[in-house]
Order: structure tokens, then C-alpha cells, then sequence
């Protein structure tokens, strides 16, 4: 049996080192540089707005912009889901991703109402401040198989999420160790992220900003605004290259999780069948 730092190790490993993160990868960068695309346009009319100069032409392209990003951010989920059920069942067939996606797809709407409930109860957790933060990790724990018992052993949804708690009720110190673990590992990998970023950008930011006139009182100058607006624009493309950085470390990540908790949630089912 796999002990939890063998499978945390080889995880990483096949999140960040294989062609596994590929599909995530393309997922997230396709819908990045879709969305800097679309709010460009709201950018160069932002002055505009600052001004207060209104026109119907500026209220449709926002309208027109925040609806298409609303209509990217339904399908990232929707597709991303659908990724993750195809990486959950790859991690356990070891076949190709194009294979785990056709086996993975009749579970689709299991998983989709999986999601639905884990939304709507932790929206609703949210609303009681520090209880609701507690709620929403006890959910976490309770319905950590549930994902994986669906598309690899094709439960039913409620039969997956009775399995789910009945396989962490018998390994409750392991699962919340195994579960902490990640979140510490996942916290690490964004904070190498979020210093990365803030270490590619700060030259650049610092170099076009020193410009800036009355950038010692931007916080109330409209004027400041607008040229902050300006430095955004001229540096766009740099921002084209950042989404790339982005989106390999949001796919590494990402996948890193669905193969550490696949492989752990095989590990636990093997030691039950052994008792």
C-alpha cells in the first residue's frame, strides 16, 4: 500500500512533470486569452466612463462584454467538470486522456449534480461566517470519495455519497491527514505562483507607473485612473504571456489534486477489501 507521502510525491509528479496537466493546460489558457480579449474593449472605454461620458455604444459593449464572460465562465465549469471526471478515471486505467473522456462521460450529470449539491450547501455554510467555514470542511471530508466512487465504480449519486461517508468514517484520521496535507501543498504551489508573478511584473508596473503625473493621490484622481488604464493597455500583450505561466500552474495544480485523491481513494478501497 501507497503511503500518503508516496502518493503526494508521485502526484506532483504527474501534475506538473507530464503531458497528464495538457488537458487542464489548454482548458484554462483557451479561456484566458478569450477573456482578455473580450475585456480589452471595456478597457479602452473605461476613460470614457471615468469621464462620465456615457453612450449607448459604451453601455453595449459592456453589456455585451460581461454577458460573454458570464456565458466563458458556464462553460469552463461545465468543461472543466467533464476534464476532471476523464483525469480521475485516467489516473486509475492508465489509459490515454481521449479514452478516460469517453469511458468518464455517462457519469457527466452525476457529477454535475454532485457539484450542484456541494454549491448550493456551501453557499449556504458561507452565510454563518466561521460555523459555515467549519460546515463547509466537515462537507469537504464527508463527500471527498464521491467524485471519484462515481466515475471509476459508477455509483449512483446517493449510493457515492453514502460511500464516501461510510470510507471516511473508517479512516477519519488518515482521510483528514491525506486531506491537510493538500491544502498545504496547494496553498505552497499558489504562493509560488502569486510571488512569480508579483516578481515578473513589479518592473514593468514600476517603470510605466512612475510616469504616472498625480500617482501620489491616484486613489481620488480620475485622471490617475485613466492612466493607470493606459499602462494596462500598453503592457496587454505581456499580459497574453502571463496566462500562459497561469494557466500551468492552475493545471498542475489542479491535477496534481484529482491524481493524489484518485490514487488515495484506491489505496483506502484496496485496505478495506483486505480486512
Amino acid at each position: 500500500m501507497m503511503s500518503i507521502p508516496h502518493i503526494i510525491i508521485r502526484s506532483l509528479k504527474e501534475g506538473f512533470l507530464s503531458k497528464k496537466l495538457l488537458p487542464l493546460f489548454v482548458l484554462y489558457f483557451v479561456f484566458l486569452t478569450a477573456l482578455l480579449t473580450f475585456m480589452q474593449p471595456v478597457l479602452k472605454i473605461l476613460p470614457d466612463l471615468l469621464s462620465l461620458q456615457f453612450t449607448k455604444f459604451s453601455f453595449g459593449i459592456i453589456g455585451v462584454t460581461f454577458t460573454t464572460i458570464l456565458i466563458l465562465f458556464l462553460i469552463l465549469m461545465l468543461v472543466n467538470l467533464w476534464f476532471v471526471g476523464a483525469l480521475t478515471y485516467q489516473a486509475y486505467s492508465k489509459k490515454s486522456f481521449r479514452f478516460s473522456l469517453k469511458k468518464s462521460q455517462p457519469a457527466y450529470w452525476r457529477l454535475l449534480a454532485l457539484s450542484f449539491i456541494t454549491i448550493f450547501i456551501g453557499f449556504i455554510a458561507y452565510q454563518l461566517s466561521v460555523i459555515g467555514n467549519i460546515i463547509r470542511i466537515i462537507l469537504d471530508l464527508l463527500l471527498f470519495f464521491a467524485l471519484p466512487a462515481i466515475v471509476i465504480k459508477n455509483y449512483q449519486l446517493i449510493p457515492a455519497i453514502k460511500k464516501s461517508i461510510s470510507l471516511f468514517s473508517k479512516n477519519i484520521l488518515k482521510t483528514v491527514i491525506f486531506w491537510l496535507s493538500l491544502f498545504v501543498i496547494l496553498i505552497l504551489i499558489f504562493m509560488a505562483l502569486a510571488f512569480s508573478i508579483a516578481a515578473s511584473i513589479t518592473p514593468v508596473l514600476f517603470k510605466s507607473l512612475s510616469s504616472i503625473s498625480s500617482f501620489d493621490s491616484f486613489s481620488s484622481d480620475k485622471q490617475a485612473w485613466i492612466q493607470v488604464v493606459g499602462v494596462i493597455l500598453d503592457n496587454y500583450p505581456y499580459l497574453y504571456l502571463l496566462s500562459i505561466f497561469i494557466s500551468y500552474f492552475a493545471a498542475g495544480a489542479y491535477t496534481f489534486y484529482i491524481f493524489a485523491r484518485t490514487y488515495f481513494y484506491l489505496e483506502l478501497l484496496k485496505k478495506t477489501s483486505n480486512q
